[in-house]
Order: C-alpha cells, then sequence, then structure tokens
C-alpha cells in the first residue's frame, strides 16, 4: 500500500518514564490530519482540540498548533493547557514531547 492510501498510523512512543501510543488520520474530505498522542494521565493533540471541552470534563489535554506529522506534535511547543494538565506541570512554550513525558 503506498503512503498515500494509508488511513491511519499507529505508533507507540517510548518515554523516559514510560510510554504513549500516537494516532495520525487524515480526513478524507479535506486530507487534513487529524494527531494526537495518549499517555495515561491525559493526551496531547493537535489544533482540533476543542480545549474549553476537555477543560469541562476534567481531563488533562494539551493543545499544539500546526502539526502535520507525529513528528510535529512532539516537536512544536503547548500553545493551550487544561488546568489538569496544568497541575501535572505542564505550561505553555513547552514541547509536546515534554507535556507528554509529564502525562505518563
Amino acid at each position: 500500500m503506498s503512503p498515500d492510501c494509508i488511513l491511519v498510523e499507529v505508533r507507540e512512543l517510548a518515554l523516559d518514564k514510560g510510554a504513549a501510543v500516537a494516532i495520525s488520520q487524515n480526513d478524507y474530505a479535506t486530507g487534513k490530519p487529524l494527531i494526537a498522542a495518549f499517555a495515561p494521565k491525559g493526551f496531547v493533540m493537535c489544533g482540533l482540540l476543542d480545549v474549553g471541552a476537555a477543560e469541562r470534563l476534567g481531563m488533562a489535554a494539551v493543545r499544539v498548533l500546526g502539526v502535520a506529522s507525529i513528528e510535529e506534535l512532539l516537536e512544536r511547543e503547548v500553545v493551550q493547557v487544561t488546568s489538569r494538565a496544568r497541575e501535572l506541570g505542564i505550561k505553555e512554550g513547552m514541547k509536546g514531547k515534554e507535556a507528554l513525558e509529564k502525562l505518563s
């Protein structure tokens, strides 16, 4: 299968203190990616994350912008966090991978 035909990419990410699972899926209609990485305490997600909804649900969630791949999700800076994520030491400006480490 060619890379253009891949519907979903699922990858385990090794972290210093554990592991996480990253998922990337391109929207069929627009071709825009939906990318997220999940750790035991919460998740890091692309710009499609509704931080307000995650906040209302009490989730530890982190938003990064301008990502087209799992690698970019890990390298980009955090732009928004929920209060639960902030309690875990996550703040705006840190890299997605740093946030994911704190969520593991």
